[in-house]
């Protein structure tokens, strides 16, 4: 009689040149010399669980894995182009597909089925597995020590959370997030950091979510309450870029570099009363801002008060005495007022400052608009 490593070589060999029903009778005299041979037993599994007879697949299966458990990573090892990005999900599907049959308690199978299935975007399917492997974990707890190829079992929590998050299910997805942070409270910045990260690469639509998800968990955080509202300006959502930059002056009402980012917003829409009032809220906390001070007087003249905006403009003066076109506008103001020497004062101390103006318009307005009045040479 053949021993059984004998007969198992053979019939490897005969499997390979596609002799299925020779390499069956092969690997099962294999098994009647050896009844624990676990290679035998596992690639009679392969064979019936191919051939669609998944009954016997899985006892073959189940008394291979008995005698040698490593076998469960055979299940997994042909995943390892798709971690890599080599494979797409409906290729990887039943791959897994397969372990969960044999594996049914084993989280990886799970995990994994829900990774697929959310590239799949199959977010139901996807949100079913994770809960399948979360239910494994928290009765067996030793699996959070488990390091996986992309990340360790923690992330279901994460992953199960993100989903309900999409969904618009908010009180479901921080309940997940709040279970992984108290397995792991070192993860809290998890989000805030993949948030930083997007911005900080310009990637500004991909900040959005992970900095939403942030604050649902820490609402009084100032500088990611911030950086959302950037987010969403260089995202082109003004509308929400204004909410989370109010929010952000609730948390924190000194900040005039907040204040100005709505500026920009309500000048770029023309929205000149929200500016003005904008202005007058950063005024009020930094008086000395001279931008302030000359947008405040732009405001004003585009909403046609011009009696507001030259006070502004001899603010920024003071403020900013080269400033050129504060006195410009407020000489041009003063002209229309009637007050010419004031008016002149202002046009000459424009030309002072840039002489490459003289012989501009401004230069010429200091003969022809005065009344005869002529403009001391400077």
């Amino acid at each position: 009689p053949y021993a059984a490593k004998d007969l198992y070589e053979l019939a490897v060999i005969i499997n390979e040149k596609g002799n299925t029903d020779g390499a069956i009778q092969l690997y099962q005299r294999t098994i009647e010399t050896e009844p624990t041979h676990a290679q035998s037993h596992f690639a009679l599994g392969e064979i019936f669980y191919t051939s669609g007879n998944t009954e016997a697949a899985l006892n073959h299966y189940q008394q291979a894995l008995s005698v040698m458990p490593s076998f469960k990573d055979t299940f997994y090892e042909p995943l390892e182009p798709y971690f890599a990005g080599l494979m797409t999900p409906d290729q990887a599907m039943p791959m897994i597909e397969k372990a969960m049959f044999v594996l049914p308690d084993d989280p990886r199978a799970s995990f994994y089925a829900g990774m697929i299935e959310t590239d799949a975007g199959n977010t139901e399917n996807a949100i079913q597995h994770y809960e399948k492997t979360i239910e494994i974990i928290e009765a067996d707890t030793s699996y959070l020590q488990v390091e996986l190829p992309l990340g360790n079992f923690i992330d279901t929590y994460f992953k199960l959370g993100e989903l309900h998050h999409q969904q618009g299910d908010l009180d479901t997805a921080v309940r997940y997030f709040k279970r992984a942070l108290e397995l792991n409270p070192a993860l809290a910045d998890r989000f805030i950091v993949q948030g930083q990260r997007a911005f900080d690469e310009e990637n500004y639509q991909d900040a959005i979510e992970p900095l939403n998800i942030h604050l649902l968990l820490f609402p009084e955080d100032v500088s990611a309450t911030y950086l959302l509202g950037q987010s969403y300006e260089a995202s082109d959502d003004t509308d929400s870029a204004i909410t989370f930059y109010e929010r952000t002056l609730t948390l924190d009402p000194q900040r005039p570099d907040v204040l100005f980012k709505m500026v920009h917003i309500y000048r770029g829409r023309e929205a000149h009363q929200q500016a003005v009032e904008t202005l007058k809220r950063l005024i009020g906390i930094a008086p000395e801002t001279t931008e302030a001070h000359y947008l405040l007087a732009l405001s004003y003249l585009s909403l046609k008060q011009p009696n507001d905006a030259l006070p502004a403009f001899l603010e920024t003066i003071r403020l900013r005495p080269d400033d050129v076109a504060a006195y410009y506008h407020a000489a041009i103001l003063f002209e229309e007022n009637g007050e010419i020497d004031n008016a002149i004062l202002h046009y000459e101390k424009t030309i002072t400052l840039d002489t490459t103006l003289i012989e501009s318009d401004i230069g010429r307005n200091l003969q022809t608009p005065m009344q005869g009045v002529k403009a001391t040479e400077v």
